[in-house]
């Protein structure tokens, strides 16, 4: 039996997606780096103390990097344990502890980059306080932003996979008239 010509194969393999995945994650840190580099870059003009583009970069692409080395945690996470009804009970706690730790691993590695690189390890505590005070909410959204996305594709998928089932029924059906 032939596939109908307006149904791709839905199906591909697990390296080629983590492939993809990949680059998505690279991408989408990438664009978002550049974004809030510019961002700073054009406040600080704004506010009559402007900074080199490089200084825009540094102060903003680590946290960027650090987010991205630690989403695919995140993607598992929400694999594993997805957000839908009959599962919300055990899922809930572990998206509740994955939130927070990932924001503590982002918000903490960020702070420990920048006591590395100006060497001011005396700061780290200060330092930390003062992301986990003013990023902690923003960290536990990008986090169920991630998640929802997850969500998303994976919910797009089954329903393509019942439009493809329910296409392949049908042409079987008009072959056996």
């Amino acid at each position: 039996m032939t596939e109908p010509r307006d149904i791709q194969n839905v199906e591909t393999s697990p390296q080629h997606e983590r492939r993809v995945v990949a680059v998505v994650i690279i991408v989408l840190t990438l664009f978002c780096a550049a974004v809030e580099a510019s961002q700073n870059y054009v406040g600080a003009m704004n506010f009559g103390k402007p900074v080199p583009w490089t200084e825009s970069v540094r102060r903003t692409l680590p946290s960027w990097v650090i987010l991205a080395i630690i989403a695919p945690g995140v993607l598992y996470l929400a694999r594993r344990f997805p957000v839908e009804r009959g599962r919300l009970i055990p899922a809930l706690p572990v998206h509740l502890a994955g939130a927070t730790a990932f924001a503590i691993a982002h918000l903490g590695g960020t702070a420990l980059y920048y006591a590395v690189l100006d060497g001011s390890y005396e700061r780290l505590p200060l330092v930390m306080t003062k992301y986990m005070t003013a990023y902690f909410i923003l960290d536990v959204l990008t986090y169920c932003g991630i998640v929802g996305a997850t969500q998303a594709v994976r919910y797009y998928r089954e329903a393509r996979a019942r439009e493809v089932a329910a296409a392949r029924l049908q042409e079987s059906l008009t072959e056996a008239r």
